[in-house]
């Protein structure tokens, strides 16, 4: 009896084993919960009601732009609101993870990358997340045409059942006469992809020369004003610097969250370049055709412009050059504290920050991010050594 005994009590354990590993229904005979009034909505005119929605087949998709599996399902919910535009409706209910998730214009930068054109509440304070009982990121809930919640799929890969499962729900409700054919109009039209810049720390260059220029050229005063303001900006180290400027600035996503890690850097950096013309200025304003330039009268102006500046560009295109791969790097720590860029708002360091707690399990998942930074900054690196040799006419 003792091995009937066991063998029932495995076959008892792996009934329920595979009864948790499978989508949950909801109570059959309850409707779904009604949308809250007062919380706001994207890609609709309109806030939406399932009343409203009673002869379509209703897809809730939880999710959030922090959640990598929200992300992977993106295109499975696409090409369901393809194969079946006049019957089904897709709802993406933004439930937040953390706080910088629930800002509406952090999330619409989300919508505008991932191309997502269907209606999108923005569900902050997780009332709807509660009202269906949503056990985790990702969960997409079926809806019946009257109204009924049928389903709950948590997780990925669940596209097939899904698709079955909708398709399924279609052709019963069209025999009852109960499915409303055609498409829905919300009343709204998708979020516009925006296009911003391509911003590069460059700008160190732009303030750190002009002011590298007017120290080394007029000396005295000024050159120890400005020299004695860089000597106490390198006074920090580069990362203790950067850091200290971010919580200043306090970190943001979008080209205003961009702009503020650019400006950080280009503090950072602006020294570098400061010194290094200065340096090049007080020899080159040493030579016979600057002091012929000053003999016939020419503007201060036009000698820094035309004659000085163009002497200083070799060193400061090579330091600029190579100082692109230090950028990444500083940008990428930021972000890894995060002190950067914050999502939506892709970067490498976020990448390496979000896998950390799985890398003991998934040691793989970090070396994406990490690769792509090595990869970059290595060939930055090699780049700007290789324009040094070409320019320098001393290695020729």
């Amino acid at each position: 009896m003792r091995p009937m005994a066991q063998v029932m009590m495995f076959a008892l354990l792996f009934g329920v084993g595979l009864n948790a590993v499978r989508p949950q229904p909801y109570p059959a005979a309850d409707l779904a919960p009604e949308f809250p009034s007062g919380i706001q909505w994207l890609n609709t005119g309109r806030p939406l009601t399932l009343r409203e929605l009673r002869g379509k087949v209703v897809l809730l998709d939880f999710w959030t732009y922090g959640c990598i599996n929200c992300l992977h399902i993106i295109p499975d919910v696409q090409r369901l609101e393809a194969a079946y535009p006049r019957n089904l409706v897709v709802i993406g209910v933004h439930s937040a993870k953390y706080d910088n998730e629930k800002m509406v214009g952090n999330i619409r930068q989300a919508m505008r990358r991932y191309g997502i054109a269907h209606a999108v509440v923005n569900d902050r304070d997780f009332h709807i997340w509660n009202a269906y009982r949503v056990p985790g990121w990702p969960t997409q809930v079926v809806i019946d045409p009257e109204g009924r919640y049928l389903m709950a799929f948590v997780g990925e890969n669940h596209y097939d059942r899904i698709d079955q499962l909708v398709k399924g729900t279609i052709d019963l409700h069209r025999t009852r006469g109960t499915l409303r054919e055609g498409a829905l109009f919300l009343g709204g039209m998708p979020e516009e992809h925006e296009t911003s810049p391509l911003l590069y720390p460059g700008l160190a260059t732009f303030i750190g020369v002009p002011l590298g220029i007017v120290s080394g050229f007029y000396g005295g005063n000024i050159d120890a004003l400005v020299m004695r303001t860089m000597d106490l900006i390198l006074a920090f180290p580069v990362f203790l610097l950067a850091i200290i400027l971010m919580v200043m600035f306090t970190p943001a996503a979008g080209i205003i969250g961009t702009m503020k890690v650019v400006s950080a850097i280009a503090i950072v950096r602006i020294p570098i370049f400061a010194r290094l013309v200065r340096g090049s200025v007080l020899s080159i304003k040493e030579k016979e055709y600057i002091e012929a330039c000053r003999a016939v009268g020419q503007h201060d102006a036009k000698v820094l412009l035309w004659h000085v500046l163009p002497n200083c560009m070799t060193p400061i295109i090579v330091t600029a050059t190579l100082g692109i791969a230090t950028a990444i790097i500083v940008e990428a720590s930021l972000s890894f504290l995060g002190l950067g860029t914050q999502p939506p708002t892709p970067s490498w360091g976020w990448d390496l920050k979000a896998n950390v707690a799985w890398i003991q399990e998934n040691p793989w998942l970090a070396l994406g991010p990490g690769f792509a930074i090595f990869v970059t900054v290595l060939g930055f690196n090699l780049f700007g050594d290789g324009l040094r040799d070409a320019l320098d006419p001393r290695l020729k």
